[in-house]
């Protein structure tokens, strides 16, 4: 949506770069003959988009002002650890009426490492197990009953600023890709690995996706590894249709986890096409 308002904004910029003549413009000469300059566009873009984020926040900050109970801080939520004295994933409290969920996710040390939003948080706590099993020891929620996008990230931002405006899963890059996202296998493998998989590849696709899981499960060994040093007896299962494809990630059963964009955080990752070394 945003990248649609933005081109529309650039055309309509363009758009006065030309003006029709007529009576009025031949009297008071015209207002502009020639094509504007990309200095004059990239002005108007730059506010235009002032204008849309202005907006922006301030519907965000009205809708979180018409909620019910204000933005609790961070420091003022119970942290529950990640799994229980039995080794499962601890259940987290929630009603009927809660339709989404802002959730902090701490290191064993106590460090804030990830700030996400879920429409199934107990699912999404299990995805964030399985992807970063080493980071994964205490968690925080806030439930929301009327959710929308800005108030979602509304909270999100302000768990972030309190904690000092940097939390190393909310980098925007590489690091938050691992809490958000599939591991990409394909990304790691050595050049043992990718010529295991060429090697398979030059007898038969079976073979190539065979040596791909392969390399997918020495990852998944190192995560095993880590979660049963934890005492963790939650279930746990990678998804084999993604190993084939060079990506490793939990097996779930399907939830309309969509809040927000990119990679939700509990949902299983469209798999890619054509995955493996090219």
């Amino acid at each position: 949506m945003r990248g649609f308002l933005l081109l529309f904004l650039a055309q309509t910029v363009l758009s006065l770069a030309y003006l029709p003549a007529s009576p009025l413009l031949a009297r008071v000469g015209p207002l502009r003959s020639t094509p504007a300059s990309p200095e004059f566009v990239r002005a108007e873009l730059a506010r235009k988009q002032a204008e849309y984020e202005s907006a922006r926040a301030k519907r965000s900050l009205a809708e979180t002002s018409s909620t019910s109970a204000p933005i609790p801080a961070l420091s003022s939520l119970p942290k529950l650890p990640y799994l229980n004295s039995t080794g499962l994933l601890t259940p987290i409290p929630t009603t009927p009426r809660v339709r989404a969920s802002v959730f902090a996710v701490f290191d064993a040390r106590g460090g804030l490492r990830f700030v996400g939003q879920s429409r199934d948080v107990q699912q999404s706590l299990r995805m964030m197990l399985g992807r970063r099993p080493a980071e994964t020891h205490q968690v925080a929620v806030h439930h929301i009953e009327k959710p929308s996008r800005d108030l979602l990230d509304t909270v999100r931002r302000a768990w972030i600023e309190e904690a000092g405006g940097e939390v190393p899963g909310n980098d925007g890059g590489a690091e938050q890709a691992l809490w958000e996202q599939a591991l990409d296998v394909n990304k790691l493998m050595t050049e043992e690995d990718r010529q295991s998989v060429v090697d398979g590849r030059n007898i038969s696709k079976l073979k190539e996706e065979s040596a791909i899981k392969a390399i997918c499960r020495r990852y998944e060994d190192e995560k095993s590894a880590v979660l049963k040093e934890r005492g963790c007896t939650e279930p746990v299962r990678f998804c084999p249709k993604l190993k084939g494809q060079g990506l490793l990630d939990l097996w779930v059963k399907k939830t309309k986890d969509v809040v927000p964009g990119g990679a939700p955080g509990g949902g299983k990752p469209k798999p890619k096409r054509g995955g493996g070394v090219k």
